[in-house]
């Protein structure tokens, strides 16, 4: 009997006793990428529902550190235009902005080098 690639990741996170199927639930794989926080499930809606987990986590700790710096330094008339501030635009409208394309380009860079010995091993 040849073993699967992925073995025992395959298996249910949690069996239920004395259930006629064990294979309900989600998987040790699904588990585990939830507990690591890594979209590497292999299930699409649970992969996108932990990427977008990670982009809210890294767009909350981008803001807190755009904004202090806001706060200290202010911004220069360069900064602003780089960021086509309009005099509509308010600190946190722009920290939001700022925030969200800082943890856009994390999880992009995060994507494209994600060790691929691993994700085969998974």
């Amino acid at each position: 009997m040849t073993e699967k690639p992925n073995g025992d990741l395959d298996r249910p996170a949690y069996p239920q006793v004395g259930s006629a199927s064990c294979e309900s639930g989600m998987t040790l794989r699904e588990d585990a990428a939830i507990r690591l926080r890594v979209p590497t499930s292999g299930n699409p809606k649970l992969d996108a529902m932990i990427r977008r987990s990670l982009r809210n986590e890294f767009a909350g700790r981008a803001m807190a550190v755009w904004i202090d710096l806001m706060v200290r330094e202010g911004l220069s008339d360069e900064s602003k235009a780089s960021l086509n501030l309009n005099t509509k635009s308010t600190v946190w409208d722009t920290a939001a902005r700022v925030a969200c394309k800082h943890a856009d380009s994390m999880l992009a860079e995060l994507e494209r080098n994600r060790d691929v010995t691993t994700r085969s091993q998974l």
